[in-house]
C-alpha cells in the first residue's frame, strides 16, 4: 500500500545535504552562463584559460583523496580536454574553448567537491527531484506571467528542450525511489506532464527508452505489480494526451503515417533540419575520420546557420574525428555503474542524440560522476 503519511521532521543533516547538493547541482548547469559575460567583454579565450588554471589546482590539491581507479579516469580526461582546446585551434577557437571547458572540465571540477560528502542512492535521488521540482516551480510562475501555452517563451531559466531535459531527469528521480508514498507518485505524474507541457521530442523519447528498459530490468526479473499497473497508467496516459493533441504524440503518429510526408513538410522545421545536419556532419567526417575538421568547425561545413548538428556524437565525429569520440566513449564505460542513477545518466546520453551541443554534454557527465561515487563509497 502506498503511504500517506508526511514526515514532520527533517534532519539538520538532510537539510545541509541538500543545500551543498542544490549549489553543486545548479553550478553545473548555470556556470556555463559565464560565457556569455566572457563573449560581451572578448574575454573567453583568458576567461577560460583562467577557470582551467583553477581546475587544474583544485585536481591537484585533492588528488590524494583520489582513488587508483578515478586518478586514471581524471588523467583520460585531461588528456582528452587538452585535445579538445588544440582541436578548437584549428576549428573555431573561441567557441571550442567554451564547448570544451563546461561541457568535460567543469563536471570533473564540481564532482571534486560533491566526492568529499558521503552520498546515499536515495539520498541523491531525492535531492535530485527537489532540485528539479524548483526548477518547474519558477518555469510554471514564468510561463504564467509571459505566455503559459507559448512554446517560444522560455520556461523560466531555460528554453523549452533543456527544461524538457531537467523534467525528464525528475521523472526518473522519483520513479527510481524506493519511498512508496505520497510524494513519489505526484512527483512521477508531475514532472511526466512538466515533460509534456516542453513540447520537446527528444527529452520525451529519451524517457521513453529508458523507462522501457527500467521495465524490462524490473518486470521480467520478478513479477512486480506494482511496476505493471505504473506501465498500464503510462499507457493510458499518453494515450489520452493523444485525444489532446500534444505535440510529442501528434508528431510520432504523423511520422508514422506519413514518414516521407511528414519529414519533407511539417516536420522538415525539426526533424527534417536535424537529418539534413547529421549528413553533414557524417560527410565532414569522412573528410577527416581520424582528427576531425576541428573543434567547433561545424558551422562552416554546414549549409545551416546551426553551429553543432544536434547530435552530440556526429558533433564529436566530425569535428574531433574518431579518437575524440572514442575518449568519450571510454570516459562513460569507466564511470558507468550498474545503479539506478547510472540509468538516468543514460537518459541524458541518449538526449544527446537529439539536441544540444558538447556543453550539454555535462548534464549526463556530472550524474555518472555522482553514481561513480555513490557505488565507491559503499564499497570502502
Amino acid at each position: 500500500m502506498i503511504g500517506t503519511n508526511i514526515p514532520l521532521k527533517i534532519s539538520y543533516n538532510w537539510l545541509n545535504k541538500l543545500g551543498f547538493f542544490i549549489i553543486l547541482f545548479y553550478l553545473n548547469i548555470g556556470f556555463i552562463e559565464t560565457s556569455r559575460l566572457l563573449e560581451k567583454n572578448n574575454l573567453v579565450i583568458c576567461g577560460i584559460l583562467l577557470f582551467t588554471l583553477i581546475s587544474f589546482i583544485i585536481f591537484i590539491k585533492k588528488y590524494k583523496d583520489f582513488s587508483p581507479a578515478f586518478l586514471r579516469i581524471i588523467f583520460i580526461a585531461l588528456l582528452l580536454y587538452i585535445y579538445l582546446i588544440i582541436s578548437s585551434l584549428y576549428g573555431n577557437k573561441e567557441y571550442g574553448f567554451i564547448k570544451s571547458y563546461y561541457g568535460l572540465l567543469l563536471p570533473f571540477t564540481i564532482a571534486v567537491f560533491f566526492e568529499c560528502v558521503k552520498w546515499k542512492e536515495e539520498e541523491v535521488l531525492s535531492f535530485l527531484t527537489v532540485s528539479i521540482f524548483i526548477i518547474s516551480i519558477i518555469g510554471i510562475l514564468f510561463k504564467l506571467k509571459h505566455g503559459f501555452y507559448s512554446r517560444p517563451v522560455n520556461f523560466g531559466l531555460f528554453g523549452s528542450i533543456t527544461f524538457g531535459w531537467m523534467t525528464g531527469i525528475g521523472f526518473f528521480s522519483a520513479l527510481f525511489s524506493k519511498k512508496n508514498n505520497f510524494f513519489r507518485i505526484f512527483f512521477i505524474v508531475f514532472f511526466l506532464f512538466m515533460l509534456l507541457w516542453s513540447g520537446s521530442k527528444g527529452p520525451f523519447l529519451g524517457v521513453v527508452l529508458i523507462f522501457l528498459v527500467y521495465l524490462g530490468r524490473n518486470y521480467i526479473k520478478k513479477a512486480n505489480l506494482k511496476i505493471l499497473l505504473l506501465f498500464l497508467f503510462f499507457i493510458v496516459l499518453l494515450y489520452c494526451i493523444y485525444l489532446l493533441d500534444i505535440r510529442q504524440l501528434r508528431f510520432i503518429s504523423k511520422l508514422i503515417e506519413n514518414p516521407i510526408g511528414y519529414l519533407s513538410g511539417e516536420g522538415s522545421g525539426s526533424i527534417g533540419v536535424r537529418i539534413d545536419l547529421s549528413s553533414i556532419a557524417f560527410k565532414s567526417f569522412i573528410d577527416s575520420p581520424i582528427i576531425g575538421n576541428g573543434f567547433g568547425s561545424f558551422i562552416e561545413n554546414s549549409t545551416y546557420l546551426h553551429k553543432y548538428p544536434h547530435n552530440v556524437y556526429l558533433e564529436l565525429l566530425s569535428e574531433t574525428g574518431i579518437l575524440g569520440l572514442s575518449a568519450i566513449i571510454v570516459i562513460i564505460v569507466l564511470l558507468s555503474k550498474r545503479n539506478t542513477i547510472t540509468l538516468i545518466a543514460y537518459y541524458g546520453l541518449i538526449v544527446l542524440l537529439f539536441s544540444g551541443d558538447f556543453s550539454y554534454f555535462r548534464y549526463a557527465l556530472f550524474i555518472l560522476l555522482m553514481s561513480y561515487f555513490i557505488v565507491k563509497n559503499k564499497e570502502k
